[in-house]
């Protein structure tokens, strides 16, 4: 068994959801420019990305916020064409002694900063879209987060909160003192409904949603053998994934 991970599978709504658990500090941003079950990673795939030639060739740019500390790969500081969207973050907190995290809504890295603080130990970003966990009404949390947000424009994530593509996306939550982070994707078509409310039931007090359809992959070890779940496009490339650092 795995020790810096654990994999589980647990229904929400009906929809089925594989999901890996792990430390918030256990996180990376990746450029694969590949299906994530065609690299050595295990791990969910990033945000939304821009794939002028089709989805079986490299993309060529990320439209996700995408960052590391030191790393010099990642360049959206600007993404969205600056809209303001959802944006999980981590941070080393030197008095706690251990490595927290959060959502905010951004439209891109300097505006993030401008909001949680200049000073903080950043580790990690990750654009997406804020399931805002703390409105209880899904409607509520359309009108007032998803519609602002403007995802009805992109096709695996806006156009199927009815039509059900695959789904995929990050939880956060405080157990017995340890910041986790719950990496998910259905098994098959699913509402952001029926996500938002596996994030919710498994505690976490925000989530963000990550791309969707073909792109939404994993690849994990667990069970004695290695899962490679490639999404309901099987030979989809997908610009960058959000992968586990220690995996034993």
């Amino acid at each position: 068994m795995a020790t810096n991970y654990s994999y589980f599978e647990q229904s929400a709504s009906g929809s089925t959801f594989r999901v890996i658990k792990t430390h918030v500090s256990n996180l990376k941003n990746e450029i694969i420019k590949k299906p994530v079950c065609n690299t050595t990673f295990y791990g969910i795939n990033g945000g939304v990305f821009n794939s002028p030639n089709g989805y079986s060739s490299a993309p060529t740019e990320g439209l996700a916020i995408g960052w590391n500390k030191g790393d010099t790969t990642f360049n959206d500081a600007n993404a969205y064409g600056n809209k303001s969207r959802g944006t999980l973050f981590t941070y080393f907190d030197a008095a706690a002694n251990t490595t927290k995290a959060g959502i905010t809504r951004c439209t891109n890295i300097a505006n993030l900063k401008s909001q949680m603080g200049q000073n903080l130990d950043y580790r990690l970003m990750i654009g997406g879209g804020d399931f805002a966990l703390g409105i209880t009404s899904d409607s509520d949390w359309k009108t007032q987060v998803f519609d602002p947000e403007q995802w009805s424009t992109v096709p695996d994530v806006g156009g199927g909160l009815i039509q059900d593509p695959r789904r995929s996306g990050i939880g956060l939550a405080v157990e017995n003192g340890k910041w986790v982070a719950y990496l998910a994707i259905s098994t098959a078509n699913a509402t952001l409904y029926d996500l938002r409310k596996l994030f919710k039931d498994l505690g976490c007090f925000n989530a963000i949603h990550l791309d969707g359809s073909g792109s939404a992959q994993m690849q994990v070890y667990a069970n004695n053998t290695t899962i490679k779940d490639r999404g309901s496009d099987p030979d989809r490339y997908v610009w960058n994934m959000v992968r586990l650092i220690a995996t034993t």
